[in-house]
């Protein structure tokens, strides 16, 4: 299962044996190439991974919200359209500082 444009897949394997040479461990000290990017500790890029994943996906989730609440203009009516499109505004406005500061940890880190 996964989420949908995530390319997120489960799966499990029995009975399989890996031979050594197509395997790794998750451990900068054994890593193959010695450039500083793959002395990146494991932890810290997948929790990157993560947020800007699901950065990605709340930022969908906006665009959609807006989609909506604009076509259902008409029916909502202009003062129940004028709130909920200043909230998605101030929800985008939000998320936006939220990125910034995780582009910030990411460089720095």
């Amino acid at each position: 299962m996964g989420l949908v444009a995530t390319a997120g897949h489960s799966f499990s394997v029995k009975n399989l044996k890996v031979p050594f040479e197509q395997s790794f461990v998750i451990d900068p000290a054994y890593a193959s190439l010695k450039n500083s990017i793959y002395q990146y500790p494991f932890m810290p890029l997948a929790e990157s991974t993560i947020a800007v994943n699901t950065l990605g996906m709340t930022r969908r989730f906006i665009e959609l919200a807006l989609e909506i609440v604009t076509k259902r203009q008409s029916k909502i009516g202009d003062a129940a359209y004028t709130i909920a499109t200043e909230r998605i505004h101030t929800a985008q406005q939000k998320i936006n500082q939220l990125a910034e500061l995780l582009y910030q940890w990411v460089h720095t880190s």
